[in-house]
């Protein structure tokens, strides 16, 4: 039986480990390939003129990232970082352009995968235009709580270690007001943190934050 898309390209993954705080790419980098998440985290972030950082998604395994651009022929529009140690496998671009080409089913595969990014995309543009502060915050740990979230005495432990920047840099907002926003949130008794863990108790709160939007 001929091997399938998924088999060819498990045979032309490259293994890499990177530490956490590696960089993969840099926005405006020519994109040459890309890379397949085996295990860890990386946030995809862009930057302005002035510096300022936008966190666009949060990728983790099973996830391939970078080939937008790859198959656009354009620039990434976004710089990677892993933030915890991880393990990455890199595939050329001519490789993954070959298997393209030959499986029809693979190419609507990415097709589709292509599809729901940029409509994750265009809602977070929604996001930053419209809603409140506070909501925004609430999409994000309802968001988390699903990519990462783990079951726990106390509720929904998002399995992530995000600095308060970081968090600003996912909600658009200054470092300040993600504190603050976040002890609102702790004193009404929606979350719980514990240094740069957040572990959410009222799930339907949340839920019910965002569909008041």
């Amino acid at each position: 039986m001929a091997p399938t898309a998924i088999q060819k390209l498990d045979q032309l993954k490259i293994p890499q480990k990177y530490s956490c705080r590696d960089v993969l790419f840099q926005q405006g980098d020519q994109a040459k390939g890309l890379y397949c998440i085996q295990t860890g985290k990386v946030k995809l972030y862009k930057s302005d003129t002035q510096g300022h950082q936008k966190i666009v998604h949060i990728a983790g395994p099973g996830e391939m990232i970078g080939y937008r651009s790859m198959i656009a022929e354009v620039p990434f529009e976004a710089s990677a970082e892993c933030i915890e140690n991880s393990t990455m496998c890199f595939i050329h671009k001519k490789d993954f352009e070959q298997l393209l080409k030959n499986d029809v089913e693979f190419l609507m595969k990415v097709t589709r995968s292509l599809a729901k990014s940029l409509g994750q995309a265009q809602t977070n543009e929604l996001n930053l235009a419209h809603k409140h502060i506070d909501q925004r915050f609430a999409d994000l740990l309802v968001y988390l709580s699903n990519r990462f979230g783990k079951n726990c005495s106390e509720g929904i432990k998002i399995d992530l270690n995000l600095s308060r920047q970081e968090i600003a840099d996912f909600i658009g907002s200054t470092q300040e007001s993600a504190i603050r926003i976040m002890s609102t949130f702790k004193k009404i008794g929606i979350i719980q943190v514990d240094k740069k863990c957040i572990t959410i108790i009222d799930h339907n709160k949340l839920v019910e934050m965002v569909a008041s939007i």
